[in-house]
């Protein structure tokens, strides 16, 4: 596709220039680019009507991991929770005085200072941020002075930092949020050169201008899981690493392809569909992508003794091309060499895709480890319940787990978020099926998505509290 998918023009270097544009945006970790689908100025364009915005929702759960891809400095963020202190004490006082707590540089410290005294009054502890623990403490002071005028000043001593699990409100504005996920399926499509004539229900194209817009998306649906081994998969994945991921997948429906889709799963948490289109015409089309989030080092490379024999393997597997290296050539500076640059240019192909895994492998090794697990249970149990779990477990491997015509096992994964078997042994489409069931699975959908909620906060304070011992 060598044209923006918003305005419609060709790249031309010049007045139309290609965008480095995130597929998932940069600023909640989205490390997949492409530059053969937005102009700079239609780039711009939707940063400012839709990203913004977008990436404000996440802005607590991008700070909390670590998450900086925009050279942005996030250590001066400061978010506000509420607050399950491991000491009684600490928590009473909590309770009562209503005192919530804000998160900061990786501690937790009370919106309102606090003392507790020990059990023989010879210490008091301030519960403070360090700004306001100085003058808390003289309050401190001045009252137990007033109390006990014959008495020795305790010792005093400061904390600055909770242990415990703090939550965080996720504020959610209803149609930011579906536009955002509505523009990362559009992103997706186009980077798998899908005509945006095709994508109907989420892009208006002008007759008069030939320019697109994003409509209001109102096909966007969530997920649950319905299928047995999604369950399965779903219930183990926060204990699964990596965790969490971004996810992308890419397919039209079975039951209907002219039902265009895209699958997206953010921090492993917030699962939808987006339904581009119902009037898809291509080929039928399954892509997905899958990437870890939480930070990495960035490694440098440096040329080893054998370099120049791995050199072409090196470059092909970063899909550095010729002419990619000429240009970099070109635009050195005068004190580099073109080893440098070429280290250089290694250097930041690498650390762009450190981040990506195979999503194949992943829910190879998942299903591996939890549904056979899940099999052997049922080895010895005879009831009738057990047999039919046994059963609809083995049919639903049965889509994943093959063999070629040389008998030899192939993992494959089209199925995942497409469609399952049900335990009357017929294949349900996942959108259809959630479309119809969708009202009366509305309770379950919502305490679905608050334990995936939940999941992520636990998982942020276990891995808060492990640095804190580490340290």
């Amino acid at each position: 596709m060598e044209k923006c998918y918003l305005c419609g023009l060709e790249f031309n270097g010049s007045s139309v220039k290609k965008h480095k544009e995130h597929i998932i945006q940069q600023a909640i970790g989205g490390s997949l680019t492409s530059k053969n689908i937005l102009c700079e100025r239609c780039g711009s364009k939707l940063n400012d009507d839709i990203d913004i915005d977008f990436n404000k929702i996440f802005e607590q759960t991008s700070v909390l991991l670590g998450i900086k891809r925009d050279r942005k400095d996030i250590n001066g963020k400061q978010i506000t929770g509420n607050h399950q202190a491991f000491i009684p004490e600490i928590q009473k006082i909590l309770d009562e005085r209503k005192i919530g707590v804000t998160w900061s540089k990786g501690k937790v410290h009370p919106n309102k200072p606090f003392e507790i005294y020990s059990d023989d009054g010879k210490k008091v502890t301030i519960y403070s941020n360090s700004e306001t623990a100085k003058y808390f403490k003289k309050k401190v002071v001045s009252d137990f002075k007033n109390k006990n005028p014959c008495i020795p000043l305790p010792e005093i001593v400061f904390c600055d930092d909770l242990y415990g699990m703090t939550s965080f409100d996720f504020k959610m504005d209803n149609y930011t949020f579906k536009q955002g996920l509505a523009k990362i399926a559009v992103n997706y499509a186009s980077f798998h050169e899908i005509p945006r004539d095709e994508l109907n229900l989420v892009l208006q194209i002008e007759d008069n201008s030939n320019t697109a817009n994003f409509k209001e998306a109102k096909s966007v649906m969530f997920f649950y899981p319905l299928g047995i081994i999604d369950k399965i998969i779903e219930d183990y994945k926060p204990k699964f690493q990596p965790y969490p991921i971004h996810t992308l997948i890419l397919f039209n429906s079975i039951l209907n392809p002219k039902l265009l889709v895209c699958y997206i799963e953010l921090f492993s948490t917030y699962q939808y569909y987006v339904v581009l289109s119902d009037n898809y015409s291509g080929p039928s089309i399954y892509e997905f992508y899958t990437q870890k989030i939480l930070p990495e080092e960035e490694v440098v490379f440096e040329p080893y003794r054998q370099y120049y024999k791995d050199r072409s393997s090196i470059l092909s597997s970063l899909n550095i091309s010729k002419e990619e290296l000429i240009n970099a050539y070109l635009n050195k500076s005068d004190s580099e060499s073109d080893e440098q640059v070429e280290c250089k240019l290694i250097t930041r192909k690498r650390n762009e895709r450190r981040y990506d895994i195979s999503l194949k492998k992943y829910l190879e090794d998942i299903i591996d480890f939890t549904v056979f697990e899940k099999i052997h249970e049922f080895d010895n149990n005879t009831d009738a319940y057990s047999l039919n779990v046994f059963k609809e477990l083995t049919i639903n491997l049965n889509l994943f787990f093959h063999t070629d015509e040389n008998g030899e096992y192939i993992f494959s994964i089209e199925s995942f978020r497409q469609y399952y078997i049900d335990s009357e042994g017929e294949k349900v489409d996942y959108i259809d099926e959630l479309f119809s069931k969708y009202k009366n699975i509305l309770k379950d959908i919502k305490a679905y998505n608050h334990q995936k909620f939940y999941d992520l906060q636990r998982f942020h304070n276990s891995r808060n509290i492990d640095k804190k011992l580490s340290n």
